[in-house]
């Protein structure tokens, strides 16, 4: 039944007109406006809104706090419920409202502007921190910028070792720059605060706050998984050396040495535009409901906003006292970056984490929205094990079976199930020790004593957790966890330690409960969430609702013994779990969450499910991201893939005019090809036609040293492309460049060398594969035909001679006659690239703009006509469009 009929059915409410339950509706109205306020504010600040303000934040923020700091308030709901007249379920009502003010009360006038103090340094870091300059600077000095996805994904995926080490030292530099930028000073400050107020440290305040219990009963849990899991994971690290040599245990190289090309080979089956409904499937067929909520998903990363997942409660959900039912209304956000390998994968898991989140609090049954809010005396725990109970699921080989396709259709296979549980579960391990490693750091830090809170000890504090905790330093350092820096989240990780015990004694329960139907898909799994987790809120205790749920006290024991399982047993238990899921019958019965959903991008819209179902907003939500980050299918479905090589060569030709060269050649094994040994290719395939085109010097680009890229092409592929040049090119002001219609008439110095640019490989929606130099301002579109051919159309760009005369691309022919006019006139614009492109396809025609008509069949190569003068056409060859 819905939270409306079930609380109208409660023989404990009374009418709204009774003194209390008046008290009751007044405050909770008055709190949920000062909520809703400093949310807004919250929710703009965090994406990097227009018009956002920081100080803005901090004033709504106050507000907040002092309507919670108030002790007349406090008294008033004491005296209530000492009233006769009170019913039960308005003294539960009270009881909370009075375990709430008592975690913001601070009736010392000198506590309470520490407390403001704490408030404004917090939001001058928060907005230092979204304007860092963070990236990683490569071995010749060069500065690429990213955001710490970004440079986690790189560490995760690069093949080349200089690249993860930089991009884990761009990492690390975000633990100077919070400290530089006030973070010592809010540690300082967190503590006075705690230490005004009766608590032992700020730690010891915000875990007795949440939890109910203070920080000595929370590191009695933890030290405990800590002794159990550490002989664990010493063995897991040697294990790793032994596998990968002493240098894979490098911060830089873990993640990629477990993960190995797992991630590029699973990529195709996490398809980052269909994660969405993907989502809403699994979700809707465990029987998950949101109970009229509205949801604002901003999953995209950009410039800007904030560097971590989150799920918050503009309006949280609770009932009227006269059982009118206020649905909730949810921000949340994560990260994905379409362009890069595993972006879906991770998308899936956080819209499984986060989505957990929101069915969660969008379910609480209770007469106040203090029940519903995340943050004290919420319990940490309590929310996270919801959200981190579903995403767990992802890792599962029955869910895998189920939602685990490519844009055909075709699930993964068993053997890539396998290969993750190889390549993951020996190392699970490090994932325990690296979450214990957050709060040990936290505790450890508030117990610095004040004289000690320098910058030197403090970096060399994170180090010492890291490798005591760790067995050495962490792919993720401490100082880059955004956690520690807001007063939401600080003090909070142990939440998800916590919360992951009661994950796999959850999953334990449910296996036990249902061992032939299991967890994926099973409708029962929602119903008994929502009546056994969800619909107290925060009326009753977190490890009360445990022991109430799986009949057992919270322990450690399921996740040490998860650990410990051997890996054969897990793989024939997986593999049984995978063939039932296959041989199940395949469903396509419409997504049914009961809510509103709107996907956003900072300040735009992209789709609400109001404007015709869930099921069309993710269609308009997979049109715009294939539109706006090209990652649309290619080959069309039913169509042969081919796993290629892309190759990227710079030649310098007799004129002043350089070359790139791109090359798609079909990959029959994991090879590599240096540069010189793709120059040989070309030569070797060339006709005597095209010699003039290839004669001159040698190249001098190469492509990440190694020139490969060895993927399915179904996300986007990005290159770095080192260009080394013994001229200096410039792009005249005079000379204009048009990029998909946008006209930018900047001019364009290109220093000695282009330095580092980006080959991008990737889909467009309407152009098919699309390779482009980003930072040369040059795109060459490869389009499949119908005969499976592929063709190259030059991006629009113009040119303008002296006199003024313009000559616009707009296709084959009209980029010919600009490759030949510029070629003349030696406009500031020489920088003429050539494409070519060199691959296996059934048979068909490529048009080639700088040189007439290459024809492909079973890997061979010829020109069909001579090239002109400087390799340049004269004349549009026969059969351009």
């Amino acid at each position: 039944s819905s939270p409306v009929s079930s609380v109208m059915a409660g023989s404990a409410m009374v009418s709204s007109g009774s003194k209390t339950q008046s008290w009751i509706d007044s405050f909770n109205d008055s709190y949920l406006t000062k909520h809703k306020s400093f949310e807004d504010n919250f929710w703009a600040t965090k994406m990097n809104l227009a018009n956002n303000s920081s100080e803005a934040l901090a004033n709504t923020k106050n507000e907040l706090d002092e309507f919670l700091n108030a002790p007349a308030t406090l008294e008033e709901a004491r005296a209530l419920m000492a009233d006769p007249a009170t019913s039960d379920e308005q003294k539960k009502i009270l009881k909370c409202v009075e375990r709430t003010l008592m975690c913001y009360i601070i009736e010392d006038e000198g506590a309470m502007n520490i407390k403001k103090q704490i408030t404004t340094l917090e939001a001058s870091l928060a907005a230092a921190r979204n304007v860092m300059k963070l990236g990683y600077t490569a071995a010749d000095g060069t500065f690429t910028p990213g955001s710490s996805v970004v440079l986690r994904n790189l560490m995760r995926t690069s093949d080349e070792e200089s690249v993860r080490k930089a991009a884990y030292e761009g990492l690390r530099s975000i633990g100077p720059f919070v400290i530089e930028n006030g973070f010592l000073d809010i540690i300082k400050q967190r503590n006075a605060l705690a230490k005004q107020l009766g608590f032992v440290d700020y730690y010891d305040m915000k875990v007795t706050q949440a939890e109910g219990f203070d920080k000595k009963t929370l590191f009695g849990m933890l030290e405990d998984l800590e002794k159990q899991t550490k002989p664990i994971a010493l063995d897991a690290r040697k294990r790793l050396a032994n596998e990968k040599g002493e240098s894979a245990l490098e911060p830089w190289n873990m993640g990629y040495a477990m993960a190995g090309d797992l991630t590029k080979k699973q990529d195709e089956y996490f398809p980052f535009a269909t994660a969405v409904k993907t989502w809403g499937q699994s979700f809707s067929r465990m029987g998950i409901r949101y109970e009229k909520s509205q949801m604002n998903l901003d999953l995209l990363d950009r410039d800007g906003k904030y560097s971590n997942g989150f799920c918050h409660w503009t309006v949280p959900a609770f009932t009227k006292g006269d059982g009118t039912w206020v649905p909730a209304v949810t921000n949340f956000t994560s990260l994905a970056l379409p362009s890069q390998p595993g972006s879906g994968q991770t998308a899936l898991a956080t819209l499984m984490h986060e989505g957990g989140h929101a069915a969660h609090f969008a379910n609480v049954n209770q007469g106040s929205p203090l029940f519903s809010q995340e943050r004290a005396p919420t319990s940490v725990a309590y929310a996270e094990t919801q959200s981190m109970t579903l995403d767990s699921l992802c890792d599962d080989a029955a869910w895998l079976a189920r939602y685990a396709k490519n844009q055909s259709g075709e699930r993964m296979p068993w053997s890539l199930v396998q290969e993750a549980i190889d390549q993951k579960r020996p190392y699970a391990s490090f994932m325990v020790r690296a979450m214990l490693a957050v709060p040990f750091f936290e505790k450890a830090l508030y117990e610095l004593p004040e004289d000690q809170l320098t910058a030197e000890k403090v970096l060399e504090l994170a180090d010492e957790v890291e490798n005591d905790i760790q067995g050495g330093l962490s792919a993720r350092p401490l100082l880059s966890v955004p956690h520690i820096l807001s007063d939401e989240a600080s003090a909070y990780y142990h939440g998800y330690v916590l919360a992951e015990m009661a994950v796999h004694q959850n999953r334990e329960y449910f296996m036990k409960k249902f061992p032939d139907q299991g967890i994926v898909d099973n409708p029962e799994v929602g119903p008994m969430l929502t009546k056994g987790y969800w619909n107290p809120g925060n009326a009753e205790m977190f490890l009360d609702l445990v022991e109430r749920f799986t009949g057992e006290p919270l322990s450690c024991k399921a996740w040490v013994k998860e650990l410990s399982t051997p890996i054969d047993e897990v793989i024939a238990s997986e593999k049984k779990d995978y063939d039932a899921a296959v041989a199940a019958p395949e469903r396509d019965d419409p997504v049914e969450l009961n809510m509103q959903m709107r996907l956003v991008h900072g300040d735009e819209t992209i789709a609400d499910s109001n404007d015709g179902g869930f099921d069309a907003a993710c269609e308009k939500f997979k049109s715009w991201v294939n539109a706006k980050y090209s990652s649309k299918m290619w080959p069309v479905p039913g169509k042969k893939k081919r796993r290629l090589i892309c190759c990227c060569v710079l030649q310098y030709h007799y004129s002043t005019c350089p070359h790139v060269h791109l090359f798609l050649l079909p990959l029959k094994h994991h090879h590599r090809l240096n540069v010189h040994g793709a120059w040989k290719e070309v030569k070797r395939q060339a006709s005597d036609g095209n010699k003039a085109l290839l004669a001159g010097t040698q190249p001098h680009g190469v492509v990440d040293e190694s020139l490969h890229v060895a993927a399915h092409v179904d996300e986007t592929i990005n290159l770095t492309v080192r260009v080394e040049s013994r001229y200096n090119l410039v792009m005249y002001s005079r000379s204009r460049w048009i990029d998909d219609g946008n006209r930018a008439s900047t001019s364009l110095p290109v220093s000695k060398q282009f330095g580092k640019c980006i080959l991008r490989l990737c889909r467009d929606e309407r152009h098919g594969i699309v390779a482009q130099l980003l930072g040369v301002k040059v795109a060459c579109r490869i389009l499949p035909c119908i005969t499976d051919c592929a063709w190259l159309k030059l991006d629009a760009y113009e040119a303008r001679e002296r006199r003024g005369k313009q000559c616009q691309a707009n296709g084959a022919r009209s980029a010919a006659h600009v490759v030949q006019h510029v070629s003349r006139h030696r406009l500031g614009c020489a920088a003429v690239f050539s494409i070519l492109l060199l691959g296996q396809v059934a048979g068909g025609t490529v048009q080639e703009i700088c040189g007439g008509t290459v024809h492909l069949k079973k890997g061979e190569w010829r020109h069909s006509e001579a090239q002109a003068e400087q390799g340049f056409v004269e004349r549009t060859p026969a059969g351009c469009e």
